[in-house]
């Protein structure tokens, strides 16, 4: 699945948690502002010139109608914090990560840091550290100069 497929995906998730929540329709169907909604997203999507896509939150083009970007604003806050509390931890990270964007280094530590490394490094983290850190000092020490702990 391409980053495009999997985006579209997430967003048809959103609208429905979204949908379900907000409009009470049966959970396989959406309303028409819904759908409208939906289709306008997924066209917005596959029409986007940058490559590769940014965020559109912090995307410079804004290719979104204001209707539109108010609607799907709404549908992120109310559809994130539900996802989150049902165990997506993977939105979680993905909202971290984008508040990390001028990072040079992106570093995450505690004792359960490292259990799942891969997708932690294909989100743009660039140190694992797997042992609590209550200082300072260790942090720097270990984030700065690369010593060991």
């Amino acid at each position: 699945m391409d980053e495009n497929e999997k985006e579209q995906h997430i967003l048809e998730e959103f609208v429905h948690i979204h949908c379900v929540g907000q409009h009470t329709t049966s959970e396989g169907e959406l309303c028409a502002d819904c759908q409208d909604l939906l289709s306008y997203v997924i066209q917005r999507l596959e029409r986007c010139p940058l490559d590769p896509k940014p965020a559109c939150k912090q995307c410079e083009i804004h290719c979104y109608k204001p209707p539109y970007r108010e609607k799907i604003r709404d549908v992120m806050r109310y559809s994130g914090k539900r996802l989150v509390l049902q165990g997506r931890l993977d939105l979680l990270w993905h909202y971290l990560l984008s508040l990390c964007t001028c990072a040079r280094e992106v570093i995450v530590a505690g004792p359960t840091a490292s259990i799942y490394p891969e997708p932690l490094f294909a989100r743009g983290v660039t140190v694992l550290i797997n042992k609590p850190l209550r200082r300072f000092e260790t942090f720097a020490r270990v984030t700065f100069r690369r010593e060991p702990i």
